[in-house]
């Protein structure tokens, strides 16, 4: 059993043990699990030679699971009508378009598995009609039951207490996470001994068998991969820890620099452009708009103000676009994967007619996002249905999954107003579920509009935004 299991299970003890009301425990599993889906870590539960069972997060996802359903029966909890009809409505659109894709499947073939987007785009594979697995439906509809039902929870009883209780707590692993990243920097790059790191990682996390187990190069350094599996994987728990920082530091600024966060934001930075992933400078310029959303308080502004300002905001996407490619274009390895993304761009518009010359990841992530969206044009209203095709592109992925009516019922779902909480930043909710997640999939089940740590983070904008009352 990895070292990672055993906390999980001290830890998942203490709080049945510890914990005075079934609140406090209900809070504690919550942020447990909220810390899980952030940190993604890759490794097992439990397993033997080649046969591995769960993972650490699956066992606090079916802990919180169950215990939300004791409290929420158990309790005295009144759910909003508004919310708890807004959660049915949204479940509703998604069982539709499961449901009119079994009765009326559609005639053009598609990627049913994740994984086989590389093998296709390097002619290794070809596409087949559409084979709904019930195993991988069960397991998206436990995901989607579990969030509703959290959500359900969250909207009903949490104020900023809760709130800035769960995101302190996020913010110490999140140190954790950060002095571990530099760690793993001087451990592969000055000590040039990257071979331990993995070593010691497959101790604590276990040996996950769609993990990279070996060192990568990128460029003139070892890439980082910190407790997850891959740098870009790495690079988005950095990024959200960072928004969760940044929305506690706007909030108690007046008051005190929160765990010393600007530091740690700042090493998050660092070690994102270390991490050697391509996508860092995507997440620093998304980082960079959460930022400035927070500093100028965007979501104050009226219309006609925020026109103005979505002005300024595309004269600075076009010129750091200009400065990116410029400075990304005199580094060997950056300079060959922006040839690569345009050569794999003017491919897919072009008929497919010439394969690009420089083929690297670009191609099959580029090819998932611009064919899952074609295919989701095919059934704009209701997708193709929940968890048959993804993409490498969390935007494209929703589409597929809930169609026009599920996205706007999802997204109209998160915006209804809780018992306490009456406010939200409807800016940053654009940024981190609809524009943040554009270069990355989720293979894990974490498609934004029904993973808890995005609903967590968007809650979180109630603190600064407006008053809520505590009582």
């Amino acid at each position: 059993m990895p070292i990672l299991s055993a906390i999980t299970i001290m830890l998942i003890i203490h709080i049945f043990l510890c914990k005075r009301t079934k609140k406090d425990v209900y809070i504690s599993l919550l942020t447990l699990d909220i810390i899980f889906q952030i940190a993604w870590p890759e490794g097992y539960f439990i397993g033997s030679g080649d046969t591995h069972f769960a993972t650490s997060q699956a066992i606090v996802e079916m802990c919180l699971f169950i215990y939300a359903i004791y409290y929420l029966l158990g309790t005295n909890v009144r759910i909003p009508q508004t919310v708890f009809y807004g959660g049915i409505i949204f479940l509703f659109f998604i069982l539709m378009g499961t449901i009119y894709e079994v009765l009326f499947p559609v005639d053009f073939p598609i990627i049913n598995n994740y994984d086989q987007w590389d093998a296709y785009a390097y002619g290794k594979t070809n596409k087949e009609a559409i084979s709904i697995d019930i195993k991988k439906q069960v397991q998206f509809y436990y995901t989607l039951i579990n969030y509703l039902i959290n959500v359900f929870i969250i909207k009903s009883i949490f104020t900023k207490t809760e709130l800035i209780y769960i995101g302190r707590k996020i913010s110490k692993v999140f140190k954790g996470i950060v002095i571990l990243g530099m760690g793993e920097f001087v451990l592969k790059n000055i000590l040039l001994m990257p071979e331990t790191y993995f070593v010691i990682k497959g101790y604590i996390l276990g040996k996950s068998n769609n993990a990279v187990q070996e060192p990568t190069m990128r460029g003139s350094l070892y890439s980082l991969e910190g407790i997850t599996s891959e740098p870009s994987h790495f690079i988005l728990t950095l990024f959200f820890f960072c928004v969760v920082g940044c929305m506690l530091y706007k909030y108690e600024d007046k008051l005190h620099d929160c765990f010393g966060m600007k530091k740690y934001i700042l090493g998050s930075v660092f070690l994102m452009v270390l991490s050697g992933g391509f996508s860092a400078f995507w997440y620093i310029f998304m980082l960079t708009l959460v930022f400035l959303v927070l500093k100028y308080e965007l979501y104050k502004m009226d219309w006609h103000m925020a026109t103005r300002y979505i002005k300024y905001i595309v004269v600075l996407v076009f010129v750091g676009a200009v400065v990116l490619y410029t400075l990304l274009s005199t580094v060997p390895d950056y300079e060959y994967r922006l040839n690569s993304a345009i050569q794999v761009v003017e491919y897919l518009t072009s008929n497919r007619v010439v394969m690009p010359e420089q083929l690297d990841s670009s191609l099959p992530r580029l090819m998932s996002c611009y064919d899952v969206f074609m295919d989701f044009l095919e059934r704009p209203l209701l997708g193709l249905g929940m968890g048959i095709q993804s993409a490498h592109d969390s935007f494209a992925t929703m589409l597929s999954f809930f169609g026009c009516l599920g996205m706007f019922a999802g997204t109209r779902f998160i915006l209804l107003k809780g018992r306490f909480v009456k406010h939200y930043d409807t800016v940053m909710l654009v940024l981190l579920y609809f524009v943040s997640g554009i270069p990355l999939g989720f293979t894990d089940l974490q498609v934004p509009l029904i993973a808890l740590n995005q609903i967590y983070i968007f809650e979180l904008t109630s603190i600064y935004i407006g008053e809520d009352n505590d009582t």
